[in-house]
């Protein structure tokens, strides 16, 4: 078993391992919680939202009975974390199932049949593999004849080639579906033509998945439930995301289990149809804050500062690997964001020849992250929405500040619910130009001072 509780590292090359951006398993010793820094933790909201329901027993059902839960932030904010965080807390009462969406769907594009699709495999594969509690075989043959029938897919060919290749020992079905998983996460014509024939029958599918999510429950017994993490939602442009819970709202809600989804944010600040919180309970969390709105760029304030101090603190010996003031530029080279801090750390151990990491190190990183972002920045046309928004902290009335949340430019505090533009694009000269130029229209229109950045 891999250790849950490693010491901080105490060279360069064991540093840059234990700072990989990947999320934290469930009860892992460099957990820190952020929530101080983002006006609270979100995980006892969630907790309670899956505990404190009624459930189908009570005789009600829908959304009271099997909550679906946004959980919403910017990508690399830490949300997987938080989830596994989650699920470890609610383990006495639900068997949570994560599913890294874009591992099992395609990188591009997705339709609600198929994410219905990947929730019966996955839900049958976790209770057979994980939990050795294999369900009913003929649930899954069940969907696999309405699949054939649908599609027109040639079961039995599909068969034998699992059969001659990896599927030994495995259910007949099981195969089958992990072949078509296959299918469905390449882009081609074959791969069209299945999914335009899911998606003219999305009900009866639910109707079939709702089966084997019943069976899954009674597995577990009465006194455990399901719950499903759809993670990495985020990953996919927001069209995509909005057409499968937007559009398709009504079957995601008729699904007999509780769901975390994880939509991009930009559908909860913009939505492109019907407001996804007018039909999902959602709950967003923010980048944490390492300074203060009123405060200039380069500040850094408690208790975002100390806490990402922490969070580099558990993963590697600071005071023995870093040279004085290294971890500080760090945290305010990343604006607060926990990815950011972590990948910028990896980049500059990589450049340093030395045995503790410089300034110099952290420099030259820095460096090269602004080459790559300062071409980004000068094509895409958006210098002057960004000037805005380190002057006005908030987003105007433009849908193309939604790109700059997205690209990750700026980043949203919470608290009073402010914008700040990522610290090195802040770097880019053009912006730094049109802030500048932003900042001096501002003061000869009105004398009264303007925000700092």
């Amino acid at each position: 078993m891999p250790d849950n509780n490693p010491p901080p590292a105490t060279t360069l090359d064991q540093a840059y391992r234990n700072c990989s951006p990947q999320p934290l398993p469930p009860d892992h010793g460099w957990y820190v919680d952020l929530g101080p820094a983002r006006e609270g933790n979100l995980r006892p909201v969630l907790e309670r939202r899956f505990r404190a329901k009624p459930g189908p027993g009570a005789g009600v059902a829908g959304q009271e009975a099997w909550p679906k839960v946004l959980f919403l932030g910017m990508r690399g904010s830490g949300k997987s974390t938080e989830l596994n965080a989650l699920a470890a807390s609610l383990r006495d009462a639900f068997e949570v199932i994560r599913i890294e969406v874009d591992d099992r769907l395609n990188l591009g594009d997705f339709d609600l049949a198929e994410l219905v699709l990947a929730v019966a495999v996955d839900v049958e594969r976790h209770f057979r593999e994980e939990l050795k509690k294999p369900l009913d075989e003929g649930l899954l043959n069940e969907i696999q004849r309405w699949f054939a029938a649908v599609t027109h897919e040639e079961v039995k060919e599909r068969l034998r080639v699992v059969e001659t290749s990896a599927g030994v020992g495995l259910p007949k079905a099981a195969g089958f579906f992990g072949s078509v998983m296959g299918l469905l996460k390449s882009s081609n014509v074959e791969r069209d033509k299945v999914v335009a024939s899911l998606r003219r029958f999305p009900g009866e599918l639910v109707t079939l998945c709702n089966r084997l999510l019943q069976a899954a429950d009674t597995k577990l017994g009465s006194d455990r439930e399901l719950l499903l993490v759809l993670d990495n939602l985020d990953r996919y442009p927001p069209q995509v995301v909005d057409r499968a819970l937007g559009g398709g709202a009504d079957h995601i809600m008729a699904l007999h289990t509780s769901m975390v989804l994880t939509p991009p944010v930009d559908l909860l600040l913009r939505p492109l149809g019907q407001p996804l919180s007018t039909v999902y309970a959602a709950e967003v969390m923010h980048v944490p804050a390492v300074r203060k709105p009123q405060e200039p760029p380069g500040t850094l304030s408690d208790p975002g500062a100390s806490l990402l101090r922490q969070l580099l603190g558990l993963r590697v010996d600071v005071d023995r690997l870093f040279q004085a003031g290294v971890a500080d530029e760090l945290i305010r080279l990343s604006g607060g964001h926990p990815r950011m801090l972590l990948d910028l750390s990896r980049e500059a151990i990589l450049r340093e020849g030395g045995e503790r990491l410089s300034l110099e190190a952290v420099a030259a990183a820095t460096r090269a992250q602004l080459t790559l972002v300062r071409d980004q920045v000068n094509s895409s046309g958006l210098i002057d929405l960004l000037a805005q928004v380190a002057l006005r902290q908030q987003l105007g009335d433009h849908p193309d500040y939604l790109r700059l949340l997205f690209n990750r430019w700026i980043f949203k505090h919470d608290g009073q619910d402010w914008y700040a533009v990522n610290p090195v694009v802040l770097r880019v000269p053009e912006v730094a130009a049109a802030i500048k130029a932003a900042k001096a229209a501002a003061a000869a229109s009105d004398p009264a001072p303007a925000a700092s950045g």
